[in-house]
């Protein structure tokens, strides 16, 4: 993990980081309009700033933000659940489906919510109910 001190963390793989400049291989081309460097000789980055693309061909910011992977986690989650996930990334919102069970979520942060309540549900518990709705009393429909 890196940590830019702007409140931006994102897990980047080694193997993809190649000699040009770091700063903008972690944290974009945004991180080149506060450089020093840029546009001079100095520059590290000046074959990233013109294809957007490191010398090993990873597009900029290399790496999955800590939001990219904890939704990603979210979706792994329901799918090992056998959930069907549907995911309009145009409008952000996400559907996830089980059987006879329902669920439209809003965006991202229905998604991780509805995510951590399944978790706090033991799997043994589940046997309890009738149904999905009784489960969560009807708050998750």
């Amino acid at each position: 993990m890196v940590d830019f001190g702007i409140g931006s963390t994102r897990s980047i793989s080694q193997s993809e980081l190649s000699a040009e400049c770091w700063l903008v291989q972690m944290s974009g081309l945004d991180r080149c309009l506060k450089c020093e460097f840029a546009d001079t000789d100095e520059c590290g980055g000046k074959d990233i700033r013109k294809t957007g693309k490191n010398e090993k061909g990873f597009k900029v910011p290399l790496g999955k933000s800590l939001r990219e992977i904890e939704i990603e986690h979210a979706i792994d989650f329901l799918v090992d659940r056998k959930f069907e996930v549907i995911h309009s990334s145009w409008s952000e919102k996400y559907v996830a489906i089980k059987g006879n069970f329902r669920r439209d979520l809003k965006d991202a942060d229905d998604l991780i919510e509805f995510v951590q309540a399944l978790d706090r549900v033991q799997s043994k518990d589940f046997k309890k109910y009738a149904s999905w709705k009784d489960c969560w009393g009807g708050g998750f429909e």
